[in-house]
């Protein structure tokens, strides 16, 4: 008889270390959801993911296989809650960089769709859903776990008009207090969350708003001409894009064929023979510069408004000798600077 109960008493230290009860219990945690850069004048919706992993476990009650709680109360219940963070903005979700938001959301699948808005905390809409999960524990003292991606989205809309500084703005929204889990254990299959535990998590959705410059330019065509006996002009329009507040410069270079701002060149490539012209910010004006050479400095300098802003590039082909007919081009590249 002294021998069986000691042979009992190794089993439960080898089962179960002999501990007292314990309740069951839930917890989560939760990465940081982040955009990276995004441009205020990409004029498109940007995306980021993180995760939540939620962990439930069953501890024994009474040392003994079939007094634990698992055998009991097998079923976790768990409701996965996001309210609206911290801070927000009309009372939607929002991050905050001093007095400026940033608005965003997250979502329960990769839809993005307003029924799959991430849900279930404070401020939220009874539409916004949490994500609910159940657990089943398949032995004593059992751990189960699963992790939930977390989608997120900024609508192009909502970087209109922001104004970065310097190499980027830092937007941020805390979770903290705002993110949780609310559980029960149960014999039953989706017996729900209301009534139970709850636990908090905490996690940040960051982005880094950028100064970001766009340019288009168009051709530039003189057409035909006959004998080169007086200027010939034409124009053509240039487009910059920046971000609001972003001061910019534009400058044209000297060509592929002059390489030098003041003495741009359109080439035949059949015959080498060349035709001189200049291009100015202002009809018959000052050479546009290429921002480099200090005989040729002037350049467009602007400042951005988060739309496009067009410009005239006005061109002028001189009196000159007339080199033979053909096809004379040049390839110019506009800078942006900012």
């Amino acid at each position: 008889m002294i021998r069986r109960i000691l042979m009992l008493a190794g089993l439960c230290w080898l089962l179960f270390g002999c501990q007292p009860a314990r309740a069951d219990d839930c917890s989560a945690a939760a990465t940081d959801v982040v955009f990276g850069a995004v441009s205020p004048i990409a004029g498109s919706d940007y995306y980021a993911s993180g995760t939540i992993t939620v962990t439930c476990y069953w501890n024994f009650s009474g040392g003994t296989l079939l007094g634990t709680s698992a055998v009991l109360l097998p079923n976790a219940t768990v409701c996965i809650n996001l309210g609206l963070g911290s801070p927000t903005s009309g009372g939607a979700r929002a991050m905050g960089y001093g007095g400026a938001v940033l608005s965003y959301e997250l979502y329960r699948d990769s839809t993005y769709a307003a029924g799959s808005v991430w849900g279930g905390g404070a401020g939220m809409p009874t539409s916004a859903k949490p994500v609910t999960t159940t657990f089943t524990a398949l032995l004593a003292l059992s751990v189960q776990t699963a992790t939930f991606p977390v989608y997120a989205r900024i609508p192009a809309a909502a970087l209109t008009g922001l104004k970065p500084s310097g190499a980027g703005t830092p937007y941020t929204a805390s979770f903290a207090g705002s993110g949780s889990i609310s559980y029960n254990f149960s014999t039953l299959v989706g017996a729900g969350c209301s009534g139970g535990k709850t636990a908090s998590f905490s996690f940040q959705v960051t982005a880094n708003v950028i100064n970001d410059c766009q340019i288009t330019a168009g051709s530039l065509v003189f057409g035909s001409k006959g004998i080169l006996s007086g200027a010939a002009r034409a124009s053509s329009t240039l487009s910059a894009k920046c971000s609001a507040g972003t001061t910019y410069q534009v400058a044209l270079s000297g060509g592929t064929v002059g390489s030098l701002a003041l003495g741009r060149k359109m080439k035949n490539a059949a015959t080498g023979e060349t035709i001189a012209y200049s291009l100015s910010r202002t009809l018959d004006g000052p050479v546009w510069g290429d921002g480099v050479s200090a005989s040729a400095s002037d350049v467009l300098s602007g400042i951005g408004t988060g739309v496009v802003q067009s410009m005239t590039v006005y061109g002028l082909v001189p009196k000159q000798n007339t080199p033979s007919p053909g096809d004379y081009q040049d390839r110019v590249t506009a800078t942006i600077v900012f």
